[in-house]
């Protein structure tokens, strides 16, 4: 798909269209200095991304009490390390429950 200007088209409307489409990719979104990634594989949402550190997966678990700080600490330098989302980190680490940790990125 092209570039597209949501200011004149409903971004339920193309979500929509992707999944009808059986789309796979990553739609980005921007809006001054915030940035999101929305990951799709087959027209179904798989992974959202988002430059808002408040958003992020391991600043959403530690503000909940979900994970400690040392928890977090380790989850933030392995996904550097790695090059990899939050998301990865934190399963890699098992510093949450699989369960939990889907919980938590369909709550963004």
């Amino acid at each position: 798909m092209e570039p597209a200007d949501l200011a004149n088209r409903p971004l339920a409307e193309l979500l929509v269209e992707l999944h009808a489409a059986r789309a796979t990719g990553t739609l980005h979104l921007e809006r001054a200095r915030t940035t999101k990634q929305l990951g799709f594989a087959d027209g179904f949402l798989v992974a959202a991304e988002s430059s808002l550190p408040r958003e992020a997966p391991i600043a959403r678990l530690e503000d909940a009490g979900e994970i400690g700080a040392e928890a977090a600490t380790r989850a933030r330098s392995l996904a550097k390390e790695r090059r990899s989302s939050e998301a990865a980190a934190l399963a890699a680490t098992k510093a949450v429950e699989p369960k939990r940790l889907i919980a938590a990125m369909r709550e963004r």
